[in-house]
């Protein structure tokens, strides 16, 4: 009923627009003749409006087409890589290996991110977000798996000084952090919110935000391969901020046996 109303009110638009270009001079033949001009003009404007989404909805399609084709050259393509000589290398090279002091490539995450890696770690930056982006075509937007793709898109950002994105990334990668510590899976959570702040360290830094920075480091110290490296960094904020660090408990014990001796 409301469709309805709605296109009579359309039509008494369209009529009045009708009525406001005649000549109240002419005669009845000619207002027959304007009236089926412009009914033949609407017609045929609707004839081409349909043509053009017809057309649209069949470029879709065949974009459509071309994107899975891509997919499938560019896991052939990523199959292709890890059969490489390099790549092998890459894999064998002594733990932890440090991507340009911000990333550490793990075993447990090669089949995921690999490649990605791999690419990253050879300066073909934009390949290595290409092939990210297939890899997340491939999994769920929830979970453990979604968070590393994430954290490591936020790294590669995070050289290529994408400030802006790669902190809403971390950010992102913090809220699903959340989501993973209220299924239960704690310890996973902690560690991966812990590699999210690393990495909002990192920015910071690049941005020269050294209380920023300082506090990010100070939420990575528990993760394994990157509180050495976090804790170092931490102490570098500490001093370009002015900012007194806090004794550690054994630099405290160490003092007061030096004292008693």
């Amino acid at each position: 009923m409301r469709h309805s109303q709605q296109d009579g009110n359309n039509s008494t638009k369209e009529l009045i627009e009708i009525l406001r270009g005649i000549n109240l001079q002419s005669s009845p033949v000619e207002l027959a003749k304007l009236f089926t001009k412009t009914i033949d003009e609407r017609n045929a404007a609707r004839r081409c409006l349909s043509l053009a989404l017809a057309t649209i909805q069949d470029l879709e399609t065949h974009l459509d087409e071309h994107r899975s084709i891509l997919m499938e050259t560019q896991a052939i393509l990523s199959e292709h890589v890890r059969s490489e000589q390099g790549y092998l290398s890459f894999l064998m090279a002594a733990e932890p290996r440090w991507i340009l002091d911000t990333w550490i490539s793990l075993p447990a995450n090669e089949k995921l991110l690999g490649v990605v890696e791999y690419k990253w770690s050879r300066g073909e930056t934009q390949r290595a977000l290409n092939e990210l982006c297939l890899v997340r075509k491939g999994i769920p937007t929830s979970g453990i798996d979604w968070i590393l793709c994430l954290l490591i898109e936020t790294a590669i950002l995070c050289s290529c000084d994408e400030h802006l994105a790669a902190h809403s990334n971390a950010d992102e990668a913090l809220i699903a952090c959340e989501a993973l510590h209220r299924e239960g899976n704690f310890t996973v959570a902690r560690e991966l919110s812990g590699i999210a702040n690393f990495l909002h360290g990192k920015v910071f830094m690049a941005e020269k935000d050294w209380d920023e920075a300082y506090s990010a480091f100070s939420e990575a110290l528990f993760v394994p391969g990157y509180q050495s490296r976090a804790n170092e960094l931490k102490a570098i904020a500490c001093r370009e901020s002015n900012r007194e660090e806090p004794q550690s408990e054994s630099s405290s014990e160490e003092s007061e046996d030096s004292a008693d001796s």
